[in-house]
Protein backbone atom coordinates (compact mmCIF):
# COMPACT_ATOMS: atom_id res chain seq x y z
CA UNK A 1 0.00 0.00 0.00
CA UNK A 2 1.32 3.42 -0.97
CA UNK A 3 0.18 7.00 -1.31
CA UNK A 4 0.31 8.67 -4.70
CA UNK A 5 -0.01 12.39 -5.25
CA UNK A 6 -1.58 14.02 -8.30
CA UNK A 7 -0.55 17.62 -8.97
CA UNK A 8 -3.01 20.26 -10.14
CA UNK A 9 -0.86 22.53 -12.31
CA UNK A 10 -1.61 25.65 -14.33
CA UNK A 11 -2.60 24.90 -17.93
CA UNK A 12 -0.04 26.42 -20.35
CA UNK A 13 -3.00 27.29 -22.62
CA UNK A 14 -5.74 28.07 -20.07
CA UNK A 15 -9.43 28.37 -20.86
CA UNK A 16 -12.28 29.27 -18.48
CA UNK A 17 -13.26 25.59 -18.24
CA UNK A 18 -9.68 24.29 -18.04
CA UNK A 19 -7.43 26.77 -16.22
CA UNK A 20 -5.37 23.90 -14.84
CA UNK A 21 -4.70 20.22 -15.46
CA UNK A 22 -4.13 17.06 -13.46
CA UNK A 23 -0.52 15.82 -13.69
CA UNK A 24 -0.30 13.02 -14.47
CA UNK A 25 -3.68 12.92 -16.23
CA UNK A 26 -3.69 9.12 -16.02
CA UNK A 27 -2.50 7.36 -12.87
CA UNK A 28 -1.98 3.65 -12.31
CA UNK A 29 -2.42 2.47 -8.73
CA UNK A 30 -3.23 -0.69 -6.79
CA UNK A 31 -6.12 -1.73 -4.57
CA UNK A 32 -5.29 -0.42 -1.10
CA UNK A 33 -3.34 2.61 -2.36
CA UNK A 34 -4.36 6.12 -1.36
CA UNK A 35 -4.48 9.16 -3.65
CA UNK A 36 -4.15 12.81 -2.73
CA UNK A 37 -4.20 15.95 -4.86
CA UNK A 38 -1.93 18.99 -4.41
CA UNK A 39 -3.12 22.28 -5.91
CA UNK A 40 -0.15 24.13 -7.44
CA UNK A 41 -2.50 26.49 -9.32
CA UNK A 42 -3.71 29.96 -8.25
CA UNK A 43 -7.39 29.09 -7.88
CA UNK A 44 -9.52 26.46 -6.14
CA UNK A 45 -10.01 23.00 -7.70
CA UNK A 46 -12.15 20.03 -6.67
CA UNK A 47 -11.41 16.53 -8.07
CA UNK A 48 -14.65 14.52 -8.15
CA UNK A 49 -16.29 11.52 -9.85
CA UNK A 50 -18.61 14.04 -11.58
CA UNK A 51 -19.55 17.71 -11.37
CA UNK A 52 -22.86 16.67 -9.80
CA UNK A 53 -21.02 14.72 -7.05
CA UNK A 54 -18.29 17.12 -5.87
CA UNK A 55 -17.76 15.39 -2.51
CA UNK A 56 -17.39 11.90 -4.00
CA UNK A 57 -13.59 11.88 -3.53
CA UNK A 58 -12.62 14.97 -1.52
CA UNK A 59 -14.96 16.71 0.92
CA UNK A 60 -13.84 20.29 0.21
CA UNK A 61 -12.37 22.44 -2.55
CA UNK A 62 -8.58 22.42 -2.58
CA UNK A 63 -7.29 26.00 -2.25
CA UNK A 64 -4.11 27.27 -3.94
CA UNK A 65 -1.02 25.55 -2.51
CA UNK A 66 -3.31 23.18 -0.57
CA UNK A 67 -3.48 19.41 -0.45
CA UNK A 68 -6.67 17.38 -0.28
CA UNK A 69 -7.72 16.77 3.32
CA UNK A 70 -8.82 13.21 2.77
CA UNK A 71 -7.16 10.54 0.74
CA UNK A 72 -9.07 8.54 -1.82
CA UNK A 73 -8.65 4.90 -0.72
CA UNK A 74 -8.80 2.58 -3.72
CA UNK A 75 -11.02 -0.46 -3.25
CA UNK A 76 -11.40 -3.72 -5.13
CA UNK A 77 -13.46 -3.86 -8.31
CA UNK A 78 -16.98 -4.09 -6.83
CA UNK A 79 -20.10 -3.57 -8.94
CA UNK A 80 -23.76 -3.68 -7.97
CA UNK A 81 -26.03 -6.32 -9.42
CA UNK A 82 -28.94 -4.42 -10.97
CA UNK A 83 -30.87 -7.51 -12.05
CA UNK A 84 -30.77 -11.28 -11.60
CA UNK A 85 -32.81 -14.04 -13.18
CA UNK A 86 -34.17 -16.89 -11.15
CA UNK A 87 -32.92 -19.68 -13.44
CA UNK A 88 -30.80 -22.86 -13.45
CA UNK A 89 -27.69 -20.65 -13.77
CA UNK A 90 -28.38 -17.19 -12.42
CA UNK A 91 -27.82 -14.42 -15.00
CA UNK A 92 -26.62 -11.14 -13.48
CA UNK A 93 -26.95 -7.68 -14.96
CA UNK A 94 -24.29 -5.36 -13.53
CA UNK A 95 -23.83 -1.60 -13.25
CA UNK A 96 -20.27 -2.06 -14.56
CA UNK A 97 -18.27 -4.27 -16.89
CA UNK A 98 -18.89 -8.01 -16.71
CA UNK A 99 -15.81 -10.17 -16.05
CA UNK A 100 -14.44 -12.47 -18.77
CA UNK A 101 -15.46 -16.12 -18.79
CA UNK A 102 -13.47 -18.16 -16.28
CA UNK A 103 -12.92 -15.29 -13.83
CA UNK A 104 -13.34 -16.23 -10.17
CA UNK A 105 -15.68 -13.65 -8.61
CA UNK A 106 -17.08 -13.11 -5.15
CA UNK A 107 -20.78 -12.47 -4.67
CA UNK A 108 -21.97 -10.69 -1.53
CA UNK A 109 -25.60 -10.64 -0.42
CA UNK A 110 -27.08 -7.73 1.55
CA UNK A 111 -30.46 -8.21 3.27
CA UNK A 112 -33.23 -5.70 2.62
CA UNK A 113 -33.49 -2.82 5.06
CA UNK A 114 -35.65 -3.52 8.07
CA UNK A 115 -37.37 -1.08 10.41
CA UNK A 116 -35.30 -0.28 13.54
CA UNK A 117 -35.52 -3.02 16.14
CA UNK A 118 -36.67 -5.69 13.69
CA UNK A 119 -34.84 -8.49 11.91
CA UNK A 120 -34.64 -8.33 8.10
CA UNK A 121 -36.76 -10.99 6.41
CA UNK A 122 -34.87 -14.08 5.26
CA UNK A 123 -34.37 -14.53 1.54
CA UNK A 124 -33.16 -17.53 -0.46
CA UNK A 125 -30.93 -15.05 -2.33
CA UNK A 126 -28.68 -14.97 0.76
CA UNK A 127 -27.33 -18.33 -0.50
CA UNK A 128 -25.79 -16.60 -3.51
CA UNK A 129 -22.95 -15.21 -1.37
CA UNK A 130 -19.57 -16.85 -1.98
CA UNK A 131 -17.00 -17.46 -4.71
CA UNK A 132 -18.02 -18.53 -8.21
CA UNK A 133 -16.58 -18.81 -11.71
CA UNK A 134 -18.34 -16.37 -14.05
CA UNK A 135 -19.40 -16.88 -17.66
CA UNK A 136 -19.45 -13.66 -19.68
CA UNK A 137 -22.74 -13.06 -21.53
CA UNK A 138 -22.09 -9.52 -22.76
CA UNK A 139 -20.64 -6.15 -21.76
CA UNK A 140 -22.58 -5.96 -18.47
CA UNK A 141 -24.05 -9.47 -18.10
CA UNK A 142 -22.63 -12.73 -16.76
CA UNK A 143 -23.87 -15.93 -15.21
CA UNK A 144 -22.71 -17.89 -12.20
CA UNK A 145 -23.42 -21.57 -11.50
CA UNK A 146 -26.13 -21.20 -8.87
CA UNK A 147 -29.57 -22.70 -9.41
CA UNK A 148 -32.02 -20.01 -8.36
CA UNK A 149 -35.01 -21.41 -10.26
CA UNK A 150 -36.98 -21.84 -7.02
CA UNK A 151 -36.19 -18.30 -5.82
CA UNK A 152 -38.52 -15.32 -6.15
CA UNK A 153 -37.23 -12.54 -8.46
CA UNK A 154 -34.44 -10.44 -6.92
CA UNK A 155 -36.12 -7.20 -5.89
CA UNK A 156 -35.27 -4.72 -3.12
CA UNK A 157 -37.63 -6.65 -0.84
CA UNK A 158 -35.41 -9.73 -1.35
CA UNK A 159 -32.13 -7.86 -0.74
CA UNK A 160 -29.27 -6.95 -3.07
CA UNK A 161 -26.05 -8.42 -4.45
CA UNK A 162 -22.61 -7.08 -5.36
CA UNK A 163 -19.96 -8.78 -7.46
CA UNK A 164 -16.26 -8.35 -6.65
CA UNK A 165 -13.92 -9.10 -9.53
CA UNK A 166 -10.11 -9.44 -9.35
CA UNK A 167 -9.73 -7.34 -12.51
CA UNK A 168 -8.41 -3.81 -13.03
CA UNK A 169 -10.90 -0.97 -13.44
CA UNK A 170 -10.75 2.72 -14.32
CA UNK A 171 -12.17 5.68 -12.41
CA UNK A 172 -12.60 8.76 -14.57
CA UNK A 173 -12.85 12.08 -12.76
CA UNK A 174 -13.30 15.79 -13.35
CA UNK A 175 -12.76 19.04 -11.50
CA UNK A 176 -16.22 19.86 -10.14
CA UNK A 177 -15.43 23.56 -10.74
CA UNK A 178 -13.91 23.27 -14.24
CA UNK A 179 -15.63 20.78 -16.56
CA UNK A 180 -12.69 20.27 -18.95
CA UNK A 181 -10.12 19.34 -16.29
CA UNK A 182 -10.17 15.56 -16.59
CA UNK A 183 -8.21 12.67 -15.12
CA UNK A 184 -8.29 8.89 -14.90
CA UNK A 185 -7.16 6.36 -12.31
CA UNK A 186 -6.56 2.73 -13.33
CA UNK A 187 -6.78 0.48 -10.29
CA UNK A 188 -4.99 -2.87 -10.47
CA UNK A 189 -5.78 -5.73 -8.10
CA UNK A 190 -3.34 -6.06 -5.24
CA UNK A 191 -0.49 -8.41 -6.11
Amino acid sequence: MSTKMIQIQANPHPTPTQPAMFVPASVVANVGDNLTWHNADKQDHWPAPSASNPTGFVQFRIPPDGTSRGDLALAANIVAVTGATNAAAVVLTLNGAAPPTGTKVTMTYFPPPAPPGTTPPTSPWSGVSGSFVATNLGPNRCSIPVNTSSFPPLTPSQGSLTLTSPLPYTLKYVCALHKDELGAITVNPQA
